[in-house]
């Protein structure tokens, strides 16, 4: 692991609150296993990291569970969440919603 990579994990870790997507995207599935802390264990995912505004989900499920589709797993491996509007949403690598809904207001 390079030391670079362990001085962003601690940057993230020591200063929720000033981290972006773009920082959390710099991160890959195996990263964030093997880097992250587990905070807590939902039903099929571990939240890795969470401030007010952001936060990322780990999915613990394997290819078999998704019927060995390939796409589906890559893309729900690591889900990105921000604070929108009162609720956890979930956002691309990009910050953009995934779920937006016509006609909402964004913070």
């Amino acid at each position: 692991m390079s030391h670079f990579r362990l001085a962003k994990r601690d940057s993230i870790l020591s200063n929720p609150e000033g981290v972006t997507i773009q920082d959390l995207v710099y991160f890959d599935v195996a990263d964030w296993h093997n880097l992250f802390p587990t905070i807590e264990q939902g039903h099929t995912d571990n939240l890795k990291f969470q401030s007010s505004r952001l936060r990322v989900w780990v999915s613990r499920m394997s290819l078999a569970d998704y019927d060995g589709d390939v796409k589906v797993w890559e893309r729900e491996r690591l889900t990105f969440e921000a604070y929108v509007s009162g609720k956890w949403r979930r956002i691309d690598r990009e910050g953009k919603l995934l779920d937006y809904e016509e006609g909402e207001l964004l913070d």
